[in-house]
């Protein structure tokens, strides 16, 4: 033989394998929890951190109505005005401005914050240019 080579009887025998795997999702009392604790907050319904607060407001007025909400995941936040859903473009996370407010502007406004683990309401009732907190 030639140096460097083999006898066939020598090599390795190579044989093919086939390899199935199914993935199924850990039920809670399946899950081990990591020892060294977890970078990730455990998931939250949501709460109001910060309420709408009290305000008294004149037609032509700007009213900025803002609430804090703490869940994970992060809840989706909807605003209405009476029973009407509010087009909440180009607002901020939290936040309803009402500009140059009208008369036809007073009524009940709430803010709905969702998430899969559950939902709150917090509610403000602006009567007579004044804005009065109401707990639903």
């Amino acid at each position: 033989l030639a140096h460097g080579a083999t006898r066939r009887e020598e090599l390795p025998i190579m044989r093919k394998a086939e390899v199935q795997m199914t993935l199924k999702k850990a039920s809670p009392d399946q899950v081990v929890p990591d020892p060294r604790g977890s970078s990730h907050p455990s998931p939250t319904p949501p709460v109001f951190v910060r309420k709408m607060r009290n305000a008294a407001v004149g037609t032509g007025c700007d009213i900025r109505l803002k609430v804090t909400v703490a869940g994970d995941p992060q809840p989706s936040l909807y605003w209405y005005h009476n029973d009407d859903l509010l087009n909440m473009e180009n607002q901020e996370y939290g936040g309803l401005w009402i500009r140059d407010c009208k008369p036809t502007d007073a009524g009940l406004y709430t803010c709905i914050a969702n998430n899969h683990l559950g939902r709150k309401i917090q509610g403000f009732h602006w009567k007579n240019h004044k804005i009065q907190k109401e707990i639903l």
